[in-house]
């Protein structure tokens, strides 16, 4: 058997830099687990400047757990480099799937904040958690240097965490929905 573990998500691909910085890590380790960078694509672009790292290499022997319902990571223990090559994340295709992606986790996120005994929603509790979705996105992440697709990313953040809250508001609420 293999003493590393690599994954990727079905909508991540490695590029070629990143799949050779792997073979020389495994072969030739001074860590025990890597994080790996990774370039988001919105809608088809690549555009957006803020790149990510995250843990992604790693050594079986030092994990001792995993942690996160939504976007597990892994608790690792010893010694962490990061590699230079890119993990190329191809999210948000198109308005669509955005949506439908939302509307599909925003349950489980939601069950998450009750489970970990969020506060009550209040009415401006929801505009204050778009904003700064929006703000985090858009300035700190630097969307705005994205133009259109930056702007258009922003935006659905801010609608993604109102949806979330909206039906933690609904939960908390005991609203029924008909169908």
């Amino acid at each position: 058997m293999h003493d590393w573990v690599f994954y990727v998500d079905a909508d991540e691909r490695v590029d070629d830099g990143l799949k050779k910085e792997i073979i020389e890590a495994i072969e030739n380790s001074e860590f025990d687990s890597y994080f790996v960078k990774r370039k988001n694509y919105y809608l088809g672009k690549n555009e957006w400047p803020y790149i990510e790292t995250i843990l992604r290499l790693f050594r079986k022997e030092n994990i001792t757990g995993w942690s996160g319902e939504i976007h597990e990571s892994p608790k690792i223990t010893g010694k962490t480099g990061i590699l230079e090559g890119f993990l190329l994340h191809f999210t948000h295709r198109d308005l669509e799937s955005m949506v439908l992606k939302t509307l599909a986790w925003s349950q489980t996120e939601a069950l998450l904040h009750l489970k970990a005994n969020h506060p009550k929603i209040t009415w401006w509790r929801i505009p204050r958690v778009m904003l700064t979705a929006f703000m985090k996105s858009y300035i700190l992440q630097g969307g705005y240097k994205a133009k259109t697709v930056g702007l258009i990313e922003s935006i659905y953040q801010a609608f993604s965490i109102f949806i979330t809250y909206a039906k933690l508001w609904e939960i908390q609420n005991k609203v029924k929905t008909k169908v």
